[in-house]
């Protein structure tokens, strides 16, 4: 079997990145959460202090943070 050269090589960084969200996304479908949702979450979770009320009222009044 013939085997060409891209196939030897290692993936790139951006198929990798494409491979792990796509994995991810898997994971989180049967719960119904997007990966950006995913997100959101793991840096609140992260950052206890950050208070999402002071975050997202001045943009709910189209105000620039």
């Amino acid at each position: 079997m013939r085997t060409s050269l891209r196939q030897m090589e290692e993936p790139t960084q951006l198929e990798r990145v494409l491979w792990l969200h796509g994995q991810v996304r898997r994971c989180l479908e049967p719960i119904g959460v997007t990966p950006l949702q995913a997100g959101v979450l793991l840096h609140l979770h992260c950052h206890r202090e950050a208070n999402m009320t002071k975050t997202a009222a001045p943009s709910a009044y189209g105000h620039r943070l």
